[in-house]
């Protein structure tokens, strides 16, 4: 009778912390869902994706074409996305963050099979195969952004280096002119390579094309030189982070130095860091090695006025859809420039990624990126 009674007060004393913790949890869970947000309340692995649970998609041979409707993606990680054997790993981020509490924003990425279903802005519909590649964006006056990736679920690219084909849509009103007025980077970023020293690094082969133009559809034929003119803000750049630390190398708000290379500066608002403040450090010249044709740079460098990184753009002189090249020669004069303010090879460098910096634009516009690619030697 005793041994009963022990029992059950040690059975209560289990089931009661559980039962008041579900009686908690359940009514946040539901608060959660229908406060729009997929997964559960505890987190979906960080991902923000639809579905959560950072579950692996099977492998096949469909392309999906993701959607994400949050300020922050990884989408490619390959704790959900599947990679082939020997294929480089990329993961896409929208990277929206330059709005003020009372700006509306939508950043949206669309899973797509033989029925797709497109969520942005918490309405979701079904969607043509004319729509895969790129979805419209419904608002002229709100500041929105639409962000796709189109996967293929077999993990394989037509050679290991290529990037899936992703593109961007966004409209922002200019900041105040106190705040940045940089909205959002979204970007494609390699993985599983870096941290790396960089006095390891010979080769940064990159292979890329790109358009931009009006309007919310992808096109192949580019409108970039003449979008200032429609007082289009923004600029295509590939941006790496460094840091005396291997750690912090990976961090891109602690890592001590930021080196970016632009292939296109549009509208009068896209200014590099010490283009206003200083002059050309440097003028280098790269050729395509698949045209030859040659692209020549200016280097501008100063302090980040609003964090303490050091950062070092290489600005192309004429916007440069199509790159096919080293870009490590830019990199190696900084390295071995007498400048205290510059990293040296001895130094980490934790980050490597590619895309678009939106700045403001009126109406909407499309950078898309079918092809990209980026070997490391």
């Amino acid at each position: 009778m005793g041994f009963g009674y022990k029992w059950i007060l040690s059975f209560c004393m289990l089931i009661i912390p559980i039962a008041i913790t579900l009686g908690v949890l359940f009514p946040i869970q539901n608060k959660h869902r229908q406060d729009g947000h997929s997964g559960s309340v505890l987190g979906d692995g960080g991902f923000g994706s639809p579905g959560g649970g950072g579950m692996p998609k099977n492998k096949d041979n469909n392309v999906d074409l993701e959607t994400v409707c949050t300020q922050f993606a990884d989408l490619g990680n390959p704790k959900r996305y599947f990679w082939e054997k020997g294929q480089q790993q990329y993961t896409f981020n929208p990277n929206q963050w330059g709005l003020t509490n009372n700006q509306k924003s939508g950043m949206c990425m669309n899973v797509s099979l033989d029925d797709p279903l497109a969520c942005c802005h918490g309405i979701c519909r079904r969607t043509t195969a004319s729509h895969r590649v790129n979805l419209a964006l419904h608002s002229s006056k709100a500041n929105t952004a639409d962000f796709q990736v189109a996967f293929n679920n077999n993990g394989s690219y037509s050679k290991p280096e290529k990037a899936p084909p992703f593109s961007v849509t966004w409209q922002y009103k200019p900041a105040p002119a106190e705040q940045n007025n940089v909205h959002a980077f979204a970007n494609v970023k390699l993985e599983e390579i870096f941290p790396k020293k960089l006095d390891s690094i010979k080769k940064l082969f990159v292979d890329f094309e790109w358009t931009y133009v009006l309007g919310s559809e992808n096109s192949t034929t580019s409108q970039a030189a003449s979008l200032g003119a429609q007082q289009v803000n923004t600029n295509v750049a590939i941006d790496m982070f460094a840091d005396k630390n291997r750690d912090t190398s990976k961090d891109n708000v602690e890592a001590a130095w930021e080196i970016m290379i632009w292939f296109a500066a549009i509208g009068p608002s896209a200014h590099v860091i010490g283009q206003d403040s200083t002059s050309i450090r440097k003028t280098m010249t790269l050729n395509d090695t698949t045209t030859n044709a040659p692209v020549t740079f200016d280097l501008w460098a100063d302090k980040h006025p609003s964090t303490k990184q050091y950062v070092m753009t290489w600005k192309a002189q004429q916007v440069t859809e199509k790159f096919h090249g080293d870009v490590y020669p830019l990199v190696n004069y900084i390295l071995t420039t007498a400048d205290s303010n510059f990293p040296t090879s001895e130094a980490y460098l934790g980050s490597f990624g590619m895309g678009t910096e939106a700045y403001d634009a009126p109406s909407n516009v499309t950078f898309y990126c079918p092809d990209f690619a980026v070997s490391v030697e």
